[in-house]
């Protein structure tokens, strides 16, 4: 027994020592979990389900409405005719109404209408922040890899510094190179030891960002394998405004707003028509509480009658909101011409940004490529002791740099790439 109990610690030890490995997360599964996951998308649904509710409460408005009424009335005497008392000089009373508009003028009608076009609106709200949500994952994940690739890459460096501080070395060993070498060499590799700290630190920012935008509990991981990549984007720049115009959720949006502002002008003509209303009316009357009945009237009756109130004159207030909400639809109108202009030239900035994007990749893989050469070539001058420790180092530093300025272009044109779909109304990633 006793032998089965230390097993069994020694078993739960095991367990909880285990290490823990934070899972692997593809772009378009970090994406699938944001735009599922993330407050501000289950905030945005929220206000969708109030816009509904709204909807059926602007709906509910037009259907018959029943209110009641418990009244206590006081006189400062009784009635009398003739001398004679005809009724009470403090009465119960107690009324329940039944009340259906007719004839509101449009106004219930269009107030359900502008309900149900704000519900739309606010389903489209949901898409723009899916947009940018989405936008942001995208962004994070290229930073991430952007990260993860400059880490290996300085480690190379790491790598090549070290392999060279080890030939001066022997160098110096051998009095063939002064010490001053040696410690050129050493500063260099701390310099370089400096930068991976920084570029770990980075990746560690980005992969905090990202579980934040997918409402993650621990920070994810992207393969080893994935690297970042050219996707060549064939659109032309008029049909990316063609199709941001079509899909942006703030076109539709907008177009939304000048329908609802059309309904409240509609809601504010209906004061000039006459309101018409059906009503079904129970009366109770009692000397007491409990309203059973009075020596003079009846204990209850009931009543039905169709009116209509109509508003003739009203110092010109009508007329002004009228006018008031037609100036609303005209500021809607310009600033919907305004957003289309302003969308054009985002697509066309972003557009310009990625073709931008794609120029400096083409460019910065040549300087990597010519980096390569040179390092190459001072190496080996080096060690035949034909060349200088300097012309190694200036080398090592310039090849670091291009492989960084290569992988920020791919990284910058990845973004951009992003940031051109977002411009369009495009969630999807692009494969």
């Amino acid at each position: 027994m006793k032998k089965i109990n230390i097993i069994f610690w020694m078993l739960l030890s095991i367990a909880f020592l285990k290490p823990s490995y934070a899972r692997t997360y593809t772009l378009e599964q970090l994406l699938n979990l944001g735009l599922k996951n993330n407050p501000l998308i289950t905030a945005s649904k929220h206000a969708l389900q109030a816009g509904k509710y709204g909807e059926k409460a602007a709906h509910s408005q037009m259907g018959p409405k029943l209110t009641s009424k418990y009244i206590f009335l006081q006189k400062d005497k009784a009635p009398t005719l003739n001398g004679v008392q005809i009724g009470d000089k403090h009465l119960w009373i107690f009324e329940l109404n039944l009340h259906q508009p007719l004839f509101t003028g449009t106004y219930l009608l269009n107030s359900y209408q502008k309900a149900k076009i704000q519900k739309e609106q606010l389903s489209q709200q949901i898409k723009k922040v899916r947009l940018e949500i989405a936008f942001q994952i995208k962004q994070t994940y290229f930073n991430l890899l952007k990260g993860k690739a400059l880490v290996k890459s300085i480690s190379k460096s790491i790598e090549r510094l070290q392999n060279h501080l080890k030939v001066i070395e022997n160098f110096y060993k051998l009095g063939l190179k002064p010490k001053i070498e040696v410690l050129q060499a050493k500063t260099e590799l701390a310099k370089t030891e400096q930068q991976i700290i920084e570029a770990k630190n980075f990746v560690s920012t980005q992969k905090a960002l990202l579980a934040t935008l997918a409402n993650l509990s621990e920070e994810p991981e992207v393969k080893d394998t994935t690297n970042l990549e050219y996707i060549p984007f064939l659109l032309s720049l008029a049909k990316c405004q063609q199709e941001a115009l079509k899909n942006r959720p703030e076109i539709f949006i907008a177009q939304k707003s000048i329908e609802v502002a059309e309904k409240e002008e509609k809601m504010a003509k209906s004061a000039f028509f006459p309101q018409i209303g059906a009503d079904a009316t129970y009366y109770r009357y009692g000397t007491d509480p409990d309203v059973k009945g009075t020596p003079y009237e009846p204990p209850s009756k009931w009543e039905v009658s169709i009116g209509a109130k109509w508003v003739l004159f009203e110092s010109g207030s009508t007329m002004f909101k009228v006018k008031q909400a037609k100036q609303n639809i005209y500021r809607l109108k310009s600033i919907y011409h305004d957003l289309k202009n302003k969308i054009k030239l985002e697509v066309k900035t972003a557009y310009l940004n990625l073709q931008s994007a794609k120029q400096s990749i083409l460019a910065t893989k040549k300087a990597l490529a010519e980096a390569k050469e040179t390092f190459l070539l001072a190496t080996a001058r080096y060690e035949a002791n034909l060349g200088s420790n300097t012309d190694v180092l200036d080398a090592q530093a310039k090849l670091t740099e291009a492989e960084s300025k290569y992988i920020s272009a791919l990284a910058n044109y990845n973004i951009a790439l992003a940031n051109l779909q977002k411009s369009m109304g495009q969630e999807e990633i692009i494969q």
